[in-house]
């Protein structure tokens, strides 16, 4: 059964792909192709908005904003005391917290954010290949085509890697041999 905290990003993930209707995939299947674009945030610094009062006299820190997103719902904010606090107004989807009076800074962020480009493309590849054993069929003059679905499906999935988060990795050279 797919985490809880994961309903609104398994839900926008089924818009990217086209699901939210005929449900080709289950929730389990969206989660799986979200997990491996996964990032944990530890103590990560939003950057914090000045709040300005009237008349211009003082100013506080009252928003503060991640610039990656989504974040899993279950994300957990901390003052400077790592003593966890609750924003009046939380929008984890972009990443948005506000409070009515100014927390201990710095904020910091402990969660999950996912890549749902990512996970979408990764979702049509799957759906691209299931329709690649469909063929067209040409009888008595009438031509049925299903081989551009595949096509349709691998193209859009190609549209949202190219919005993905970059990946990298470290390679290790195994062919290299000591010269001493």
């Amino acid at each position: 059964m797919a985490r809880a905290a994961l309903a609104n990003i398994i839900s926008r993930v089924r818009v990217l792909v086209d699901d939210t209707a005929s449900s080709v995939f289950t929730d389990d299947d969206v989660q799986a192709a979200l997990d491996p674009r996964r990032d944990q945030a530890r103590y990560w610094r939003p950057e914090m908005r000045m709040t300005i009062a009237p008349g211009g006299t003082s100013t506080q820190w009252l928003t503060f904003e991640a610039n990656v997103g989504p974040w899993e719902d279950d994300v957990v904010l901390v003052n400077s005391r790592f003593t966890p606090i609750t924003p009046d107004t939380a929008d984890n989807y972009s990443g948005r917290w506000t409070f009515v009076a100014q927390p201990n800074i710095p904020v910091m962020v402990n969660g999950f954010v996912h890549d749902m480009y990512g996970a979408a493309a990764d979702l049509l590849m799957i759906r691209s290949a299931k329709e690649a054993a469909a063929f067209d069929v040409k009888a008595d003059g009438t031509e049925l085509s299903r081989s551009q679905k595949s096509q349709a499906w691998e193209a859009r999935a190609n549209a949202y890697y190219a919005k993905a988060r970059p990946r990298s990795s470290d390679l290790v050279r195994t062919d290299e041999q000591d010269a001493r």
